[in-house]
């Protein structure tokens, strides 16, 4: 310690600051390292949560001293994941989460001190979280919302009110519920509450969306303008699309037009009809009755004879009473009884009009071309017109109408002739510019020709420039050579023809400057001369020898001095 002590009084103060600096950097970043492990093991529990359940599930986790932490959007709950299988089938084994408010699970403990309204509460409250509950299942359904409202019982008709169900809908993400499904949901609702009939339910999504449309009185959802608009187009759709399918192919999709227009019966009726016929009398009933009654009296011969066995005659006897007789049928006309109930959305009447185009040709080529609209012919269009009746069921008694009618369209009268057509194929172009470099041309170049005409002339002056440039790199190198030479004659006399004179100083054989002179003039003409013959040709000799002397004379009287050295270049290879 006390080295430790001595070394730390060994420091100066800058280096006291820094070590303290370093040792509070390597705390903190512990302390950093140790959190970020510890925010880094907690993983979800459970995800979405109703308000109802989260608030339940954190307060069992704090009965069981368990650390855990709530997610920023409130509708989640973070544990170390050691314990997240363990708690999850826990909490699973007591019926949480539960989704939404509580169910039938609220009169699991019995309350005696409950009211009887306090009763029917609760009752509302456990049903409308079992339907919340049911609902959510749906694959679409992210979250639900149930209200209900009891059926009102009274001894008086205008007082009895019935009963009614609203459901709020959070759909899951990119999910959409189909129209069955929200029939079934209504269908559901109505069977799970007494008295609650289906027209009687009302359906939202979170977005405000209306589902299910509110019945009038028990009436179908034909009742409603929009539905039986969107009836009447699906008739119109479907038609049309049956036109379509009939003649595309026969003449292609831009070739025609065709509308259809459905006049339906949006009212509904029930009739009852009952029809008796005379002629077809049948038994109805028909019932028979037949009495009798009365008590024999005794007749004979009184005494003894007729009283004795065997009797030689027995006494005639006489009867008295009363019989009757009654018979009775009943016949009945015979009769039919007919009952017919006229739905909605019956189709009155249907029209359909169809538009063909005018075919087209050209008669010539070039700018001669010729447009030429030829209208579809009279067979041709009856044709079409008996094909689309039976395409759409067309009935003549209803009233139904089909028209069909040949106009040239716009694009038809605006059509321009084929490339083909529009001019005689001329040349093939000199040159073949690709479209990438034909972009970058100003316009003036875009022309071939044009473009083939700067080309030749850039390629001539480049040409000529390199001939320049040449013959002034030859003359400067001469006059680099004969520089040496360029002194002043002997005798005080100044160079009047610079090859004469370098001849007379390099040729130190005692002749005069005249006389040199003379014999380079000689020489110059004989070189001339041979050359001259070098070049004769057949038919053409005189004219190039006198094209190319005129040229070596200019050339001399110009530069005297390299047609010097040229020759005196000559004379030493000779």
């Amino acid at each position: 310690m006390n080295q430790i002590l001595e070394l730390l009084n060994g420091l100066s103060l800058r280096q006291k600051i820094s070590l303290g600096a370093a040792v509070l950097a390597v705390v903190g970043g512990l302390y950093w390292f140790i959190n970020y492990q510890k925010e880094k093991d907690f993983k979800p529990l459970f995800t979405q949560l109703a308000p109802e359940d989260a608030g339940q599930l954190t307060q069992k986790l704090r009965e069981k001293n368990v650390e855990f932490k709530i997610g920023e959007d409130g509708a989640s709950v973070y544990v170390h994941s050691g314990k997240l299988s363990e708690l999850r089938l826990e909490l699973a084994s007591q019926g949480l989460p539960r989704s939404g408010r509580i169910g039938f699970e609220l009169f699991d403990k019995t309350n005696f001190a409950l009211t009887e309204f306090a009763e029917q509460v609760n009752y509302q409250r456990a049903l409308e979280g079992e339907l919340e509950r049911t609902v959510t299942s749906l694959r679409e359904v992210e979250h639900a919302r149930v209200h209900l409202t009891f059926a009102k019982q009274s001894i008086f008709q205008d007082n009895r009110q019935p009963a009614k169900a609203s459901v709020v809908l959070k759909l899951k993400t990119g999910l959409r519920l189909p129209p069955q499904a929200v029939q079934s949901i209504v269908f559901l609702l109505a069977s799970a509450v007494e008295g609650l009939q289906p027209e009687h339910v009302s359906l939202i999504d979170h977005n405000g969306n209306l589902l299910s449309r509110a019945r009038k009185g028990g009436s179908a959802d034909e009742d409603y303008p929009e539905v039986l608009l969107e009836y009447r187009q699906k008739l119109e759709k479907d038609m049309l699309a049956k036109v379509n399918a009939t003649l595309t192919p026969l003449l292609g999709e831009e070739k025609y037009r065709a509308g259809v227009t459905v006049d339906c019966d949006m009212t509904s009726a029930e009739a009852s009809e009952e029809t008796y016929d005379p002629e077809k009398a049948v038994v109805l009933s028909e019932q028979k009755t037949e009495d009798s009654s009365g008590i024999p009296l005794a007749s004979g011969v009184p005494g003894t004879a007729s009283n004795l066995p065997r009797p030689s005659s027995r006494p005639a006897s006489a009867s008295s009473g009363t019989q009757r007789k009654t018979e009775s049928t009943n016949y009945q006309a015979s009769r039919s009884v007919r009952r017919t109930k006229t739905p909605q959305g019956g189709i009155k009447r249907v029209s359909l009009s169809v538009l063909l185009d005018h075919n087209t040709r050209w008669d010539g080529v070039g700018p001669k071309a010729k447009k030429v609209m030829e209208a579809p012919s009279a067979d041709r269009i009856k044709a079409i017109k008996e094909v689309v009746s039976a395409a759409i069921g067309l009935v003549p008694g209803r009233g139904d109408v089909v028209i069909v009618e040949s106009l040239p369209f716009d694009a038809t009268l605006r059509m321009s002739a084929p490339e083909v057509l529009a001019a005689p194929a001329g040349p093939k172009p000199m040159i073949e510019i690709p479209e990438a470099i034909l972009k970058l041309l100003p316009p003036p170049l875009k022309d071939p020709i044009v473009l083939l005409a700067v080309i030749a002339a850039t390629v001539v002056l480049g040409l000529v420039l390199l001939v320049a440039a040449f013959l002034i790199f030859r003359k400067k190198k001469v006059a680099v050579t004969a520089g040496p030479a360029q002194g002043a004659v002997p005798g005080g006399k100044t160079r009047a023809g610079g090859a004469a004179i370098e001849g007379a100083e390099d040729a130190d054989d005692g002749l005069t400057f005249e006389e040199r002179l003379a014999e380079q003039q000689n020489l110059q003409k004989r070189l001339e001369q041979k050359e001259l013959e070098k070049l004769k040709m057949p038919h053409v000799t005189t004219q190039k020898g006198k094209i190319l002397q005129q040229h070596i004379t200019e050339e001399a009287k110009k530069d005297p001095v390299m047609i010097a050295q040229v020759l005196r270049s000559w004379l030493h290879e000779g």
